[in-house]
């Protein structure tokens, strides 16, 4: 398994960086899950498979919760920097 970085060892442009390509990660995820959400509702299939429909919505649901969490070192990263400087 490949080691992770140390957040305090990139420089900040790098850990920007990082953090918008999650941002676009998590974006380009959710909109993919909303698509099929909706397309559930218009097309009724959710009533057809409620359990298969709420598995979704959940499953959806930890995967937005997991992305916000890997951002989560990197903000506060960026956090404590931009406190340093002032």
């Amino acid at each position: 398994m490949a080691e992770k970085k140390d957040l305090s060892s990139m420089s900040t442009d790098a850990l920007k960086s990082q953090l918008g390509t999650l941002k676009k990660l998590h974006t380009a995820i959710m909109v993919v899950f909303v698509i099929i959400i909706m397309l559930w509702v218009i097309l009724g299939y959710w009533q057809k498979n409620l359990t298969f429909f709420i598995s979704t919505i959940m499953l959806s649901v930890v995967i937005s919760g997991s992305l916000i969490a890997s951002r989560s070192g990197i903000n506060n990263e960026l956090k404590k920097r931009n406190n340093e400087v002032l």
